[in-house]
């Protein structure tokens, strides 16, 4: 077993395949273990930006922790203000399209925890409809 700090990690800048829309900047902490079942990433949204598109999966149940900031979460047509310390889960049963966005002026911080099943499909949404 090994300790990492967070400080120690590249975060990987993530964006859209569709648009190339820059998402947020993303470091994967589980890839320093021999975990199969759990997927762990920080996240890193710079003002004005998303954490992803419109999605929801197939089997992965995602978990999402503000660590700083107040970023809004987008479930359905629903936004939900979040501030540091709030989390909330999403469970593939339920299906509910989401993803979380950094309106304020202040970086936000998100710990992302998920199972990690091998036939997830990642199901995203028209936003336009």
């Amino acid at each position: 077993m090994k300790v990492t700090n967070i400080k120690q990690l590249q975060h990987i800048e993530l964006r859209s395949s569709a648009s190339n829309e820059k998402y947020s900047l993303s470091a994967v902490l589980t890839q320093h273990s021999n975990f199969k079942d759990l997927f762990i990433h920080h996240e890193i949204l710079h003002p004005g930006r998303r954490s992803s598109a419109q999605h929801f999966h197939s089997q992965k149940e995602e978990f999402i922790f503000v660590l700083k900031g107040s970023p809004v979460a987008h479930i359905g047509k629903t936004v939900h203000q979040l501030q540091e310390g709030d989390f909330i889960g999403f469970n593939p049963i339920e299906a509910e399209a989401h993803y979380c966005e950094n309106l304020s002026t202040e970086q936000v911080q998100l710990l992302v925890i998920c199972s990690n099943p091998p036939n997830d499909i990642t199901n995203f949404v028209d936003e336009n409809q």
